[in-house]
């Protein structure tokens, strides 16, 4: 296969994958105006949408195995932009919480299908950054774009915007490789080696920390306008978060093997978490937006990392593809989880649910490292 080419497939995959994810705050704000729903409402449609993502991609993970893993990627993109499409078209709430599903399941598929090849490339660790990159760095002028979109018809825009997008990228999956390269080398670290032992560790570490930071993440247009900060203003602090994203999945990419694995995460993790604390708590639009867009840079560096570790627990991907449907199933969880907190104790709740979260998660992954050292 051409590398160049497999690299840009991958890529785009992911960027399809990750744009309701990465757009989550501006649609679940139009949906919230356009349908006329509160945080607890509009969070359940948002909770649909990304916790069916994180059941499917847990659910295909077994299963997405050579050249199943293309044919998989091609139709999930097309499902997603049927959904995006009937969502677009859709003015009930009723009938939104279906099209939300659809969206779901084609990203779900989509994401387990793209992580499965990454991880059986011959640098996971680099690719894994790329991607994560490329779908922040796409995410940050499809922001921009929505935003006036959502401005002349609400959700309507949001969704119609949204299928254009996924549309766009389709023809880039027919350079998917169609079977990985069982003799690929590997350019991760040396001193760890191939394990199954930590996954459940690692799977867990990942489903308690990002609880919290998705609930951060959706709910960032409601913590800017309790400060008195206008939407276009949000934009701005959003689009610029995800440019802070995409340099830290850069950096992740660009130090590949040569990061130390336990003092990444480590780090990674706790600042991830203080940046959180700072946009929460800080009680001013300074401290906001520097929390926002530490947040996005800290957190784009911990991922790529943390599916480093998957993807050498389970050289067939497996474990990557699990790592991305555990994530998802958090997220989804965290938008109606999160909101039901927000409306009994106030947005000050989310930084206090993510700092008590840092130490379990910390020792959680931890003992994956440790376990894969070991093996």
């Amino acid at each position: 296969m051409r590398l160049d080419r497999a690299v840009v497939a991958c890529c785009a995959g992911n960027a399809c994958a990750y744009a309701i994810v990465n757009t989550t705050p501006l649609v679940l704000g139009a949906m919230m105006r356009s349908l006329d729903l509160d945080e607890r409402a509009a969070g359940a449609l948002m909770t649909a949408a990304l916790l069916c993502m994180g059941l499917v991609a847990l659910a295909c993970a077994p299963l997405l195995t050579g050249a199943r893993q293309r044919r998989v990627a091609v139709a999930a993109t097309v499902v997603i932009i049927l959904g995006e499409s009937a969502a677009s078209l859709n003015t009930s709430a009723t009938w939104m919480m279906l099209w939300m599903l659809v969206i779901g399941l084609g990203a779900g598929a989509l994401l387990a299908a793209i992580n499965a090849i990454i991880a059986t490339s011959r640098s996971p660790d680099t690719l894994f950054g790329y991607a994560l990159m490329s779908a922040y760095a796409v995410a940050a002028l499809l922001v921009l774009g929505l935003a006036p979109a959502i401005a002349l018809a609400g959700h309507h825009g949001a969704f119609a915007a949204l299928a254009a997008f996924s549309l766009a990228l389709l023809p880039l999956l027919r350079w998917l490789p169609g079977v990985p390269d069982p003799a690929a080398p590997r350019s991760v670290l040396p001193s760890l080696t191939r394990t199954a032992r930590g996954g459940p560790a690692l799977l867990f570490g990942i489903l308690i920390i990002s609880v919290p930071m998705m609930g951060f993440y959706a709910f960032i247009e409601g913590l800017g306008s309790r400060l008195g900060l206008e939407p276009t203003a949000i934009a701005r602090i959003f689009a610029a978060q995800q440019l802070a994203s995409v340099a830290g999945a850069l950096l992740a990419a660009r130090l590949g093997s040569r990061l130390r694995l336990s003092r990444a995460i480590f780090v990674a993790t706790a600042l991830h978490s203080a940046a959180i604390a700072c946009a929460v708590l800080g009680g001013s639009p300074a401290t906001y937006a520097l929390g926002v867009i530490a947040e996005g840079f800290t957190f784009l560096f911990l991922l790529p990392v943390l599916f480093t570790l998957a993807a050498l627990l389970d050289t067939s991907g497996r474990w990557a593809a699990a790592a991305n449907g555990a994530l998802f199933v958090a997220t989804g969880a965290a938008p109606a989880l999160m909101g039901g907190l927000i409306e009994s104790h106030g947005y000050d709740v989310i930084a206090w649910v993510m700092l008590l979260a840092t130490l379990p998660g910390l020792m959680a992954f931890g003992a994956s490292a440790r376990a894969a050292r070991q093996r």
